[in-house]
């Protein structure tokens, strides 16, 4: 994945010709600045003063005065040469209706710069950054254009306290669309990233920064976050990007609300080594992978959200992943398991969920310890819920499992788990424990109605306790 190109602009100078035409030239620059008139062709154009141009400009230039507008009147800055607009510790200018093309970064701010206005203005074909932040804060950038840069479309290092809103970026090459180091405080507000050969968003370590509204669209990644930690990511749509819609990696204590994941080519939205997360009421649809995945990640919150035909699983916990709180959430018609835990997962608690057309509604594949509390596992087209591959000392009370094609409640080969009030009626069968599951307990359930049989015990295992069931049908209890 390419990377940043950090701006160090001691390694960049101005230089002037010395020629016999010295006299000349300074004379036309001064022309050239009087307010509300500059025109130039060629060379690098200095700014203390209102400017407004009247035709293009051939080689950069700097803003060299606070306080200042510079209007290109949608006339190009073109380059080669390290920025087509250039802010150095400068504040309160505003840059407006500026075209820059050629150069090294498009337009930048550096030094310090702060409290300055960019609008309307568009940066293409540079072979860095389209607009490049570094240090600046305090800036605001509105209805710009980053569009086929070599690297990022709005890159900010070091650089906090900026609100970027209704801008776009699109076929940028570098890291992201918008890509962040080391930014903090940001907001970034109804923004679109569109087609970046990389992430749409790519923050890393970049802290409680704002993103709302922001869409997010045929990337190769959506939103990525990198060690970064306490951002809000409220109300954004990732949607058709070629690998995950919302992915982060490390990253710790982030808020995720009311944001959609939909027909991604990898996961709606997952977590890798990334803890004590809040994901509130998102939804994730039609995603090639699963819906919302954790992978090494523990204690997060996932309360209310909704995963909904998917290509794999609706909600997955996967590598160890323990001490995640499932509540609420809605995971319907997805291409295997609404809910599942594989081994090494421990310590989650699933409570009051929704599963329902999924080929299985809550599956263990050899999770042991988590607690499953008054989920619903209804119409799915295989088991409701399925202990599996040695998933142990796990609990299951309140739970209902209606109308399963196959299995209510399912117990294979897994050993000491603990079934108490749940409800398993009209299935194919309501409760089976088989191939040597043992130590399992059953206690206080009802299940009536099921076709085949309402509870199954093969055999196999040893230290099975039933008792205290309303059942109809048995076999071998």
């Amino acid at each position: 994945m390419p990377t940043f190109r950090f701006l160090h602009p001691e390694r960049y100078r101005f230089t002037r010709r010395a020629s016999a035409l010295a006299a000349a030239l300074a004379a036309v620059l001064l022309l050239l600045l009087v307010p509300g008139t500059s025109l130039a062709t060629t060379g690098t154009l200095l700014i203390t003063s209102d400017t407004t141009l009247t035709e293009n400009h051939d080689g950069s230039i700097v803003i060299g005065a606070d306080n200042v507008t510079l209007d290109c009147a949608g006339h190009e800055v073109r380059g080669p040469g390290f920025a087509g607009v250039l802010l150095v510790g400068r504040s309160g200018v505003m840059v407006k209706n500026c075209r820059a093309t050629g150069f090294l970064h498009g337009v930048v701010l550096i030094g310090g710069s702060v409290g300055n206005t960019l609008t309307g203005n568009t940066s293409y074909a540079n072979t860095g950054a389209g607009f490049a932040l570094d240090p600046a804060s305090g800036n605001t950038f509105m209805a710009n254009i980053a569009e086929n840069n070599g690297g990022n479309g709005f890159q900010l290092v070091n650089s906090g306290g900026n609100v970027l809103s209704n801008n776009t970026a699109s076929g940028n090459h570098g890291t992201g669309g918008f890509a962040m180091v080391g930014s903090d405080g940001n907001a970034f507000i109804a923004n679109s990233t569109i087609g970046n050969d990389n992430a749409g968003f790519h923050m890393t370590g970049s802290s409680a920064n704002r993103c709302e509204q922001n869409v997010i669209e045929q990337n190769s990644l959506g939103f990525v976050l990198v060690d970064s930690h306490d951002n809000v990511v409220v109300d954004n749509t990732a949607s058709e990007n070629h690998n995950h819609g919302f992915a982060l990696f490390g990253s710790p204590s982030n808020v995720f609300s009311g944001n959609t994941a939909v027909r991604n080519e990898g996961a709606g939205f997952v977590l890798f080594g990334s803890s004590s997360n809040h994901f509130t009421a998102n939804t994730a649809r039609e995603n090639v992978f699963e819906g919302l995945g954790a992978h090494d990640s523990s204690d997060n919150e996932f309360a209310n959200n909704t995963s909904n035909g998917n290509g794999i699983t609706g909600f997955v916990l996967f590598d160890g992943s323990s001490g995640n709180r499932l509540d609420g959430n809605t995971a319907n018609g997805n291409a295997n398991e609404g809910y599942a835990a594989h081994a090494g997962s421990q310590d989650n608690e699933l409570t009051s969920n929704v599963a329902s057309g999924n080929t299985h509604g809550f599956v263990l594949f050899g999770a042991s310890s988590n607690q499953l509390v008054g989920n619903t596992a209804n119409a799915n087209r295989a088991n409701g819920f399925t202990l599996i591959d040695g998933a142990s000392n796990n609990r299951l009370d309140g739970n209902v499992a209606s109308a399963n094609a196959s299995i209510g409640y399912d117990v294979v080969a897994s050993n000491g788990n603990r079934f108490t009030k749940n409800t398993g009626n009209a299935n194919a069968v309501g409760f089976r424990v088989i191939l040597g599951s043992s130590a399992n307990v059953v206690e206080g359930n009802t299940a009536r109605g099921n076709k085949q049989v309402d509870a199954v015990d093969d055999l196999t295992g040893t230290g099975n306790v039933w008792t205290n069931n309303n059942f109809g049908i048995t076999q071998g209890l």
